[in-house]
Parts: structure tokens; sequence; C-alpha cells
């Protein structure tokens, strides 16, 4: 079904060029709050925007749930953005981020029940170094979420294509960790991660991108997803709604949902529905081809 609005709404806040000014800001939450998506999700250091809670206040105020994700670092400032109705969200980079919410995320100070932790190969290995560390912190739910990779500007998959050798390792390490009780709850938002870690299928619909999700960069241009780099127009010139009423979006969709003619006759395409769009187009330049993800490609 042809949504007329995103439910999901990812917004980048700060790029490389640095925090973007509060009229921008104030241009992208306006458009944000008239489309009246369910959630919004913050990233790129949002909370470097001291005046944020207020910026965001057409947004909260419409009822809109926002989650707020940023390094540990800035762990401090998440009790404030708690006490403004956002959900805070630590991003786990690397090792020394364990460190600093070990610190941080005490329960006199400041809990944390989930965190993202990248998806990136380089990060991901030492995931079962990370779970014990982040159970100790308090945390329950460790989320995986997929690559951005408008944000990286390269568009490069490969740290993100992690081949079945290390996909392999990776699941014997994490059974090994979770005989342990207490372990936080592991979620991956890729399809085909989720499945060769052992996690389950989650519930899958086919990819959502540019219908029931969205993508914002800090200059205000609209992408189907972070995923996949193509814009859709820019909410400094239009606004969110009309982009999703336009001819490009809607065609861009139909591409979407075809599925590329290497996987009609695959048994498991009912269940995966072609996987990540996104990843094949960055991977291939096109959408008739495969998300590199999947073990039976290549």
């Amino acid at each position: 079904m042809l949504l007329s609005s995103p439910l999901r709404i990812f917004w980048r806040v700060t790029g490389a060029s640095g925090r973007p000014d509060d009229s921008l800001i104030v241009s992208i939450v306006r458009a944000i709050a008239a489309a009246r998506p369910f959630e919004v999700a913050l990233s790129g250091a949002p909370l470097e925007v001291e005046s944020l809670p207020e910026l965001l206040s057409p947004i909260t105020g419409a009822g809109i749930s926002i989650t707020v994700i940023d390094r540990p670092e800035r762990i401090a400032s998440l009790n404030a953005a708690a006490n403004s109705g956002l959900k805070a969200v630590a991003l786990v980079s690397g090792i020394d981020d364990l460190r600093v919410l070990a610190e941080r995320c005490q329960p006199e100070v400041f809990t944390m029940d989930t965190v993202h932790v990248s998806p990136e190969w380089n990060v991901l290995k030492y995931l079962a170094e990370m779970l014990p560390q982040l159970a100790y912190s308090g945390v329950r739910r460790v989320v995986i979420p997929n690559p951005d990779l408008i944000s990286s500007g390269a568009g490069d998959v490969s740290p993100y294509v992690y081949g079945p050798e290390r996909i392999a390792r990776l699941a014997a390490s994490l059974e090994e960790v979770y005989c342990t009780t207490g372990i936080p709850a592991l979620i991956a938002h890729d399809l085909f991660l989720a499945r060769a870690l052992g996690l389950g299928s989650p519930e899958y619909g086919g990819c959502q991108a540019g219908n029931a999700v969205c993508f914002i960069s800090p200059d205000g241009t609209v992408y189907p997803c972070a995923t996949l780099p193509v814009p859709l127009g820019n909410l400094t010139e239009v606004s969110l709604k009309a982009v999703w009423a336009d001819a490009k979006r809607r065609e861009l969709v139909g591409k979407i949902s075809t599925m590329p003619a290497c996987c009609v006759s695959c048994d498991l395409l009912a269940s995966c529905l072609g996987g990540c769009r996104g990843m094949a187009y960055a991977a291939g330049g096109g959408f008739d081809v495969p998300d590199p993800g999947c073990g039976l490609v290549g």
C-alpha cells in the first residue's frame, strides 16, 4: 500500500559541516510535524544543539514519539533530554565507548535501557565482548541498525557485507555469551544478519524505504532511507507531504517493490522480499540486483 506520508522518520541533525543554524532546524521540524509520523529518530550528535528540546516542541506537542541517538560522551545531556519527553539511546562505535557508559550509567545518576551498536564489521566483530559489559551498565536491549550510507558520503557497502565466515565466527561467540544470564536482548534490523545470528526473523513486510520510512539529511534533503542515496526533495523548498505526493517518489517505490529477476525463482523470496534494496542499490548501482547480505549471493 502506497502511503501518503512516512510513519517513521530518521533525521541526521548535524553533519560534517557542523551544526545547522536554528532557522534550518525549525524548517525541518515544522515539515516533520505537519507530516504527522508516528516516530522520529534523531542522529548525528543532536545533543550538540543546546536548544534542541525547545526547537523540537512542535513535534513533541503533536504527540509524536522522538528518540535521540547520540554518543556516550554526551550521556549526561541525555538526562535533560529525557526530562523533555525524549527517549535517549547511546550509540556504541567501539570498545572505548563502553568505558564511558560504565562511568555514566549508574542507577543514582542515569540508566540506559537501549543502545545502538554500529553495524560496521570493525565494531560488530567485538559484539560478544561488548554484551557482558553493556549488561553491567544496566543495558537491556542492544540494537544493530541499518547502515547510514548517505552520511558517509562514499556509499561504500563493504564495511557492512560480512561474509559467511565472519558471521559464523560471530554467531559462535554470541552463542557462548548467551549461556550467561542477564545478557541484553539483541535485535538486528538487517533481516539476513538476524537470521544468520540465530535471532529469528523479525516481522518483515519488505523494504519500506520511501514509503513507511524516510531519512532527512542535515541540509533538509529527503531520502527514501539512510541506506538508499536517492534524493527526493529538500524541505527548505517543499513540504514533506509534497515530497511524498510527487511522482518521483511513487516511481521509486515501484522500483523498490519490483523484485530482482535473479530472486524471482528463489524459494525464500516470500520471506525476505528481496532484503534491503538500499544495500542492493549501493552495491550494484541499480534495483535489479540482490541484497549483498543474502547468503545465496555469489
